[in-house]
């Protein structure tokens, strides 16, 4: 399906444009190894020549930073968390420092937490229900703070089950929201203490996606950081402008390197456990080594495995080495 997707996409403009010569690719910093080689393989299924994967907060933030070099808080609140990325801007080079990502705080998590207090007929709905959906969507609506007539067009569409059902007020809503948003707190001090730096240290805080309008967050940021999120109205439109700012680098500069984060530990596996080869965090591009000893004298091959442990271990490649003396 992605690559179709991105198929689509060089068609769309190779008609007004010309032939492709590459493409630039923001992703999600939490995609991990396994999934940006499911991307670039995409890519390769589409036609495209050459690709680069770009980390799609450096994106935003190529588009915002200016001229001033120093150390970013770009938070992405997004429908499955929150990521938290600090970013150093030098000399116009982007630095990928620390990535955070928190799935309580994602928009979802949060529509979760005020259908879980809605009721309807009297008791609250579980979240096998067939209502439950659609009291997810009333939610949003109230968590976006949706006119009236649009709220109203959510409760009516859960039929004779939404009868009786009443927006809550909004100092509900922020007392329901409270003590999910306090772990903000926690995830900012995580990142800056993880990149060594305080909240005077920052040049300025970036806030984009789709759930950066909730006012709760901002509040939350502000207090946390001693100042307000620079706010981005369309979520999509600095993400995608970065990627084609960075492109022009690669046609401008094409020796550019970009410098990145490994998001998730990797490690060797020969059959007989793990052994750690590249700690979270690591700049990338990275060289490793690792001793991998065979399990008997007289063995003429070894089998070893790269695995990504992330939230779920998952292998990225096999090695085989042969003619062993």
């Amino acid at each position: 399906a992605l690559a179709w997707l991105l198929r689509a996409a060089v068609v769309a403009v190779e008609e007004r444009h010309g032939p492709v010569l590459g493409a630039v690719i923001a992703v999600e910093p939490a995609l991990g190894v396994v999934g940006r080689r499911a991307v670039r393989d995409a890519a390769v299924i589409a036609g495209i020549p050459a690709v680069r994967l770009r980390a799609a907060p450096a994106c935003a933030l190529l588009m915002v930073a200016g001229s001033t070099d120093g150390p970013w808080l770009v938070c992405d609140a997004g429908a499955g968390g929150l990521g938290l990325a600090v970013l150093d801007t030098v000399g116009g080079a982007i630095h990928d420092l620390v990535q955070l990502r928190d799935p309580e705080l994602g928009g979802d998590a949060l529509d979760a937490t005020i259908a879980g207090q809605l009721e309807l007929g009297g008791a609250p709905i579980a979240v096998d229900d067939p209502a439950w959906p659609g009291l997810c969507a009333v939610a949003r609506a109230i968590k976006e703070e949706a006119a009236a007539g649009e709220l109203a067009s959510q409760i009516a569409g859960l039929g004779s089950a939404g009868a009786g059902l009443q927006a809550p007020r909004s100092d509900e809503v922020d007392d329901w929201l409270g003590a999910r948003l306090r772990r903000v707190d926690e995830r900012c001090q995580r990142a800056l203490a993880t990149a060594g730096l305080r909240a005077d240290d920052l040049i300025d805080v970036l806030l984009i996606g789709g759930g950066a309008q909730l006012v709760g967050l901002q509040d939350r940021l502000l207090q946390t950081l001693g100042r307000g999120p620079r706010m981005v109205g369309d979520p999509a439109t600095p993400t995608a402008l970065g990627a084609a700012v960075a492109a022009r680098m690669f046609l401008a500069e094409p020796a550019a390197l970009f410098v990145e984060a490994v998001p998730w530990p990797l490690a060797l596996s020969d059959g007989r456990g793990f052994e750690p080869l590249v700690a979270p965090g690591a700049v990338a591009p990275i060289r490793a080594s690792q001793v991998v000893p065979t399990a008997a004298a007289d063995e003429e091959h070894l089998e070893v495995e790269l695995w990504e442990q992330g939230p779920r271990t998952r292998p990225y490649a096999r090695y085989t080495v042969t003619g062993l003396p």
